[in-house]
């Protein structure tokens, strides 16, 4: 599926020149590996898997029939091949946003991959509310209450990986906690023998800093990049569970002043949610202060945080909250915040239109039917996958929305609790349902944060 041409040209006005003969390069110059062994094109396609490792070695995997299936995709416009985070994107107009321009800026050939992506295991210390146990040991052994997920990288894979550092330009470290993860350090020590010059990026939660680390960062050309969340220590909380808000801000002072005498670059990352989005102007010039870019993520599960399933009236308070912010435009770094910032405000806006495009359809209250049908239409207008594929995830679904029902019936709310979720966006409680495989946790956190009842 493609997008519309002015949306790619208007994205185009964005990117430098050079870069803008196809909308994303990262197939042609990135390799991603994430945990269980699944290899991708990209950290933000997680469906089109191009190999499995160790049951493929890197070389076969690069130079396979996957990675040159998605190749050709790219070069024909089409975003089908697991694409469909930037096409919402698109769609959504937050230009300043779509993740397919981390991938300009680097050699256009696809005989080495000049950029790889690590995200090999989910060793964590948080358990922050709107993520999941794939990408935190803590919230998989205490949350969700499953075994732990066993990471196939090994000294074989740091050996291959030899003949490829030499050629890298860029690195990008993701976790879990990349500085809790015992294989990034052994990586680390093969990029700083055979090739110190790559440009390294860490995407930290900023909570751990020790002797090793400054060790190593001394070693190495790295960018840092802190997730946060909130800058108001109750709410830091909240969050970013097992998170201490005072140590974090103290260790981003040791990295502002790393990246100041290493001469790379310092980020910050911050969800939207709806327990912090009345901070963003401030985070924004928290940022700023610190000479630092702003990345925004999109949540959209679980559905209680994200802002995607709040009513138009809602997200309209919010995006009149957010205009009326006053941002300078002085430099460089302020000019592409401003920019981020824009962006946000465009997404939200999309979601104000879908959710009044989505009450004024309903006209009123809707029979678990009826809110089924609208998800299957909503469904078959948007999605990508063939038919067969939504009919079997909207089965699911539908099964999982029964499941919960049971669950709320034993405690005697299955009415209030069928009225709220016809109530739900239908593309909201879809994703969140289709990523949500502990059904029973599900209905508790609907529980309490959807029907209000402890």
């Amino acid at each position: 599926m493609s997008v519309e041409p002015e949306n790619i040209i208007t994205f185009n006005r964005t990117r430098p020149e050079v870069d803008q003969f196809r909308f994303c390069h990262a197939p042609f110059n990135n390799i991603y590996f994430g945990n269980r062994g699944y290899v991708m094109a990209c950290c933000f396609n997680k469906l089109h898997v191009i190999g499995r490792y160790p049951q493929q070695s890197i070389a076969e995997i690069w130079e396979g029939a996957k990675a040159d299936e998605l190749r050709k995709a790219i070069n024909d416009g089409d975003f089908s091949k697991g694409c469909t985070g930037c096409q919402a994107l698109f769609e959504h107009q937050n230009f300043g946003g779509i993740p397919s321009k981390v991938y300009d800026h680097h050699t256009h050939t696809n005989s080495f991959p000049k950029r790889m992506e690590f995200e090999l295991d989910n060793t964590c210390n948080l358990e922050c509310v709107m993520c999941t146990g794939e990408l935190s040991s803590s919230i998989r052994e205490r949350r969700e209450r499953k075994p732990p997920i066993l990471s196939p990288y090994d000294d074989a894979f740091i050996q291959q990986l030899e003949q490829y550092i030499p050629f890298l330009e860029t690195a990008q470290f993701l976790g879990g906690e990349p500085f809790l993860i015992p294989v990034y350090f052994g990586i680390w020590e093969k990029i700083s023998a055979l090739n110190p010059s790559v440009k390294i990026s860490i995407q930290t939660n900023g909570t751990i800093l020790n002797s090793r680390v400054k060790r190593l960062l001394d070693e190495l050309q790295v960018s840092i990049s802190i997730s946060i969340d909130s800058l108001k220590r109750d709410t830091y909380k909240r969050i970013r569970v097992n998170g201490d808000l005072e140590r974090v801000l103290e260790n981003v002072a040791y990295f502002s002043d790393y990246v100041k005498r290493k001469q790379t670059s310092l980020s910050f990352s911050f969800c939207p949610l709806t327990e912090n989005w009345t901070e963003i102007p401030d985070f924004v010039a928290f940022c700023n202060g610190q000479h630092a870019s702003v990345f925004f993520n999109t949540v959209i599960y679980p559905a209680e945080f994200s802002l995607m399933n709040l009513s138009n009236e809602q997200l309209n308070e919010i995006i009149a909250f957010l205009q009326v912010a006053i941002l300078p435009q002085s430099n460089a770094i302020e000019q592409q915040n401003y920019s981020r910032y824009q962006s946000l405000i465009n997404e939200i806006k999309s979601y104000a239109q879908k959710s009044s495009a989505i009450s004024e359809h309903s006209g009123g209250n809707l029979s678990l039917e009826e809110y089924l049908d609208k998800m299957r239409e909503h469904i078959r207008n948007t999605s990508t996958e063939n038919e067969l594929t939504q009919q079997d995830q909207l089965r699911t679904v539908s099964a999982n929305i029964h499941s919960i029902l049971a669950f709320a019936e034993k405690d005697g709310l299955k009415d209030q609790a069928q009225i709220q979720i016809t109530t739900i966006n239908p593309d909201v409680l879809f994703q969140n349902l289709i990523l949500m495989n502990d059904l029973e946790r599900a209905y508790t956190l609907f529980k309490e944060r959807i029907l209000k009842v402890l």
